[in-house]
């Protein structure tokens, strides 16, 4: 994969979004499978539904696809 560059002023959010997706995939791969449909202590939300608020932002932009893995929904993150 090819390195983005940005303008100066830019480059020091760009290198914490880079940060923050690396500890975000670092957490996912430690969390072992049994935990992903477990119930999570927030009502109605399963371990996989908190990790998809986190990584993306709204579980209801996420759309699990039939082999169980999960994308944004097409227009997921458009202003409202």
């Amino acid at each position: 994969m090819t390195a983005r560059t940005f303008v100066p002023w830019v480059e020091p959010a760009a290198a914490q979004l880079r940060e923050s997706r690396r500890q975000i995939v670092q957490l996912a791969r430690a969390i072992p499978d049994d935990m992903w449909g477990r119930p999570s202590p927030y009502p109605g939300r399963t371990y996989k539904d908190q990790f998809a608020h986190l990584a993306v932002g709204y579980p209801s932009e996420i759309q699990e696809k039939d082999d169980g893995s999960a994308r944004a929904r097409p227009g997921a993150g458009a202003r409202r």
